[in-house]
């Protein structure tokens, strides 16, 4: 009778154990997954910042270009801020397509390779 009430406690003290393990283990693999998103979208905001800045100056060498052909520099800045306003419209329009879904797609994909990978 106590060689039993031994072997269940240290079936007990195995599971313990198990579950212990089993929880730090998940701790783990929430803390890597997430740790490499916020990696990645912090990669991908600098990369974004450093083409914005670099699309912000072209936009603005291409108003004074134009500017200086039509001899007025607001004119030119008035056709560079259609012409911007007109692809903010067609950006808007297609949001999700263009962005929302590849995306979306993309960090599920991401996760999901890595669950397949383990």
């Amino acid at each position: 009778m106590e060689n039993s009430f031994e072997k269940i406690e240290e079936i007990a003290k195995r599971l313990k154990e198990y579950t212990s393990n089993a929880i730090d283990l998940a701790k783990l693999d929430i803390a890597e997954k997430s740790s490499k998103a916020i990696s990645a979208i912090l990669a991908a905001m600098i990369a974004l910042l450093f083409f914005g800045l670099c699309y912000t100056f072209l936009l603005l060498l291409m108003a004074l270009y134009i500017g200086e052909m039509l001899n007025q520099l607001t004119l030119g800045f008035l056709i560079v801020a259609a012409f911007q306003f007109v692809i903010g419209m067609i950006f808007w329009k297609w949001r999700r397509r263009i962005f929302r879904t590849p995306i979306l797609n993309a960090i599920l994909s991401h996760f999901f390779n890595q669950m397949d990978s383990k």
